[in-house]
């Protein structure tokens, strides 16, 4: 499923990946062991991501580390969201409160990918690293950014993912999708009980997104032997500390349509409060 990726372009971001993960200077030898790079090539790469600019060169310790140029290429991106940087302490106050991994994702395409991520401090956690990608149609953070979209979407989702996944993958049975995010939008949140990875799950909601904005969803990932008996004080304050940000709710698609078609209590067209 995966699109062929430039192996130097891949790199390039796996290096910058490695340092938000370290949150320090390290050396070739460093980079070239964890990433399995050989140590000759990732000496050039790093020479070259230095003559750019990108990261400066400690010549005592031997070591690289990023410079301010690189968050300069994308500080634009926060400057025109009307979130503006409340992302990070709006993630960090739900990773003090749940004590579990938050997960930031984002619609790419057909895919939920993870581009920001809180680890959790539990001795038994759920390890997502930044850059995991989830099928928007099969995952926790998918369901709950599909329900904030009209069904008509979600049908095209179903149709483009069973056109690229692989012949021996399960295809994506539309009708179940659609029940699967009518019961979203009932509750308010999605709920992925092993859904990717068995034992573990995600509770998740749609964040506001602006017209000219990719989806957003919020998610706090864990084992299922935690995360099911903790789900009505997790999603309770999921909600509570969007309030507090100025998220609002959750973002919920009123298809009148796909509702009219699968409830008959009105209560389903309401957004829970």
């Amino acid at each position: 499923m995966d699109v062929a990726v430039i192996k130097t372009a891949g790199r390039v971001f796996e290096v910058f990946e490695y340092f938000r993960e370290v949150r320090r200077a390290l050396t070739v030898r460093e980079i070239s062991e964890h990433l399995s790079y050989p140590l000759s090539s990732t000496a050039v790469l790093m020479r070259s991501m230095a003559a750019l600019g990108y990261l400066s060169y400690n010549q005592r310790l031997r070591a690289y580390f990023p410079t301010a140029r690189l968050p300069m290429l994308v500080d634009w991106v926060y400057e025109q969201s009307s979130r503006g940087g409340a992302l990070t302490p709006f993630m960090q106050e739900l990773a003090e409160r749940t004590d579990e991994t938050v997960i930031l994702a984002v619609q790419n395409d057909i895919f939920a990918q993870y581009i920001e991520v809180i680890q959790s401090s539990q001795t038994l956690q759920l390890y997502l690293p930044p850059g995991t990608r989830r099928l928007m149609c099969v995952s926790g953070l998918g369901w709950a950014m599909l329900a904030a979209q009209p069904d008509a979407a979600a049908q095209k989702m179903a149709h483009r993912t069973n056109l690229r996944i692989g012949k021996n993958e399960k295809k994506i049975d539309v009708d179940e999708l659609l029940e699967r995010l009518a019961e979203v939008r009932k509750k308010g949140y999605a709920f992925s009980h092993g859904a990717v990875s068995p034992g573990a799950g995600v509770i998740a909601m749609a964040l506001p997104s602006e017209e000219n904005e990719a989806q957003l969803g919020i998610g706090i990932g864990s084992v299922l032997e935690r995360l099911e008996p903790a789900e009505s004080r997790i999603v309770k304050t999921l909600r509570d500390t969007m309030k507090k940000y100025d998220y609002g709710t959750p973002v919920i698609h009123k298809d009148r349509k796909s509702l009219s078609r699968r409830a008959t209590n009105p209560r389903h067209a309401k957004s829970p409060k």
